[in-house]
């Protein structure tokens, strides 16, 4: 057996692995948004804007305390992305109760 073959072999499970991480990853990304929902409703009955500027700032705080094997500019390039989507999901909810 080849290098590339015993390679393969030892590398399979680990991206196995990797594979279930990223699934697990988008299903709470999909709860996340589930939520948003929620809170989009919320906002829309109290009258309050789906843009949070300071919460926004707490959860990056707070998940770069959290997880400092992590570096600071990948936690908040995820956060903005996230926060990006939810944004747009938030509005579109939004929109959907004001028909």
């Amino acid at each position: 057996m080849g290098i590339e073959e015993e390679f393969k072999l030892e590398v399979a499970p680990l991206r196995e692995e990797i594979k279930q991480f990223d699934n697990t990853l988008l299903l709470v990304l999909e709860d996340r948004f589930m939520v948003c929902a929620e809170i989009a409703e919320l906002k829309a009955q109290y009258g309050l804007d789906n843009h949070d500027p300071s919460r926004e700032k707490e959860l990056i705080a707070d998940a770069i305390s959290k997880h400092p094997n992590l570096s600071p500019e990948l936690i908040t390039r995820l956060y903005s992305l996230i926060f990006t989507y939810s944004k747009r999901y938030m509005k579109e909810v939004r929109q959907e109760l004001a028909h």
